[in-house]
């Protein structure tokens, strides 16, 4: 079973899952053949591509008969001795990098018992770079970290061994010298959590910054590192468990899986890839995920839509609150334009009135000050006659002061009858 991501993808059926979960990558020695060889753990046969991770995009061979095919065996060759087992971890990456083209295949229990602390397995600058070198295209880093994921989260192996990886990565001039911080392991730069930016950053890579010829990165290798540099990202980051499982298939689907392929492909073709692809599990995987969304994104269509209805009849009576409100709103504005009217009215009313009413309180202060000026006058000469009388009276002339009295009376009463006759006219 194929379970490196940057396997040529052309295994038989899948097996049983214990089984897939048991089968640990290997590492073979380039010079290590066998009699019979599977998928998994050959290079590929004249004819046959190395497929690109995750992206179904191949690398095509030299000399190749036809794609898929397989050379015929005409003979069983003798099988030579299998080369000697990793002791650490430093001979298992060596012997990855002798030939990066092949499968790291190791079983789980050999993975587990290699020495991480040994002199000859620390880790450092002196024999890293030397190793990164001889893989401009990052074929390595997600075959180890696919190794690392097999041992168990705790093992000790399989820290160190993400931990090496992850040097690996930083010494790559793809992440050195366009990704700032791409592990989030420098406190002093943040870090870059998204896939798309490190397959942006790898389109910035020349031949020159990998020490290539320009001959050796085409489209094919420009799309082989884009991908191997996004996978290693994507793993790395799952493996200290920044990711989740649909956040990696999120960033994934955005980065690698979504491009569409250049070429023209039948729907022969696409059902006989689903089919004939070594990782059955992962499609199950991937095609389970997708269901659960798609569930997801079923049932927020359906809330969506309940709620599109519920607003929709809330709207509905909003416009017919709205109307109703409008006609009320006519009606007192018809009504607020009549009473406004009649203030105008009665304020032209109460005007005029106020006007009258100074007029008349006028013509009252010169009436009063007339009657008060006559009254005056009336009832001085009177009162002089009632002097006159009361004199006479006192010095015995009786008729004499009849006489005054009379006529002051009579003066009086006529006086009083006027002022009668004022206050009736008024």
């Amino acid at each position: 079973m194929n379970t490196d991501p940057n396997g040529a993808g052309t295994d038989g059926p899948a097996g049983d899952p214990a089984d897939e979960a048991a089968t640990v990558p290997r590492l073979e020695s380039p010079d290590a053949s066998e009699s019979t060889v599977d998928a998994d753990s050959a290079p590929a046969s004249p004819g046959q591509a190395e497929q690109v991770p995750g992206s179904g995009e191949r690398e095509p061979r030299k000399d190749a008969a036809r794609a898929g095919a397989k050379a015929p065996t005409t003979a069983r060759k003798q099988t030579p001795a299998r080369a000697s087992k990793p002791a650490n971890l430093r001979e298992l990456i060596e012997r990855a990098y002798q030939d990066p083209r092949r499968h790291v295949r190791l079983p789980k229990n050999e993975l587990s018992a290699l020495v991480v602390t040994s002199g000859a397995d620390m880790p450092g600058p002196q024999w890293l770079p030397d190793l990164a070198r001889k893989d401009p295209f990052l074929r390595v880093p997600p075959r180890l970290l696919a190794t690392a994921a097999t041992l168990d989260p705790n093992h000790p192996v399989r820290q160190a061994l993400i931990d090496l990886t992850h040097r690996i990565l930083t010494i790559h001039p793809l992440y050195r010298h366009y990704v700032a911080n791409p592990t989030g392991t420098d406190p002093d730069q943040p870090p870059i959590a998204s896939s798309a930016k490190v397959s942006d950053a790898a389109k910035k890579v020349t031949p020159e910054t990998l020490d290539v010829e320009p001959s050796d990165y085409r489209n094919d290798q420009r799309g082989l590192l884009r991908d191997n540099a996004v996978v290693s990202f994507a793993l790395l980051w799952v493996l200290q468990g920044h990711w989740t499982i649909a956040q990696f298939i999120s960033e994934m689907t955005s980065a690698v899986w979504s491009r569409p392929t250049t070429e023209a492909v039948s729907s022969a073709d696409i059902a006989v890839a689903l089919v004939t692809v070594g990782e059955r599990h992962a499609l199950n995987h991937l095609v389970g995920h997708f269901l659960v969304e798609l569930q997801k994104l079923t049932a927020q269509l359906n809330r969506a839509k309940d709620e599109t209805s519920a607003e929709r009849q809330r709207a509905d009576r909003s416009e017919a609150d709205n109307l109703a409100l409008r006609e009320a709103l006519a009606s007192e504005r018809s009504r607020s334009e009549s009473l406004a009217d009649q203030v105008t009215a009665l304020t032209s009313d109460i005007e005029t009135e106020r006007t009258n009413r100074f007029v008349d309180n006028s013509h009252m202060v010169d009436d009063y000050e007339i009657l008060r000026t006559q009254v005056i006058r009336r009832l001085g000469s009177q009162v002089a006659l009632l002097s006159d009388g009361l004199h006479a009276l006192r010095s015995g002339s009786t008729p004499v002061a009849e006489e005054f009295v009379d006529r002051a009376l009579t003066s009086i009463h006529q006086e009083v009858a006027r002022l009668k006759e004022l206050g009736g006219t008024r």
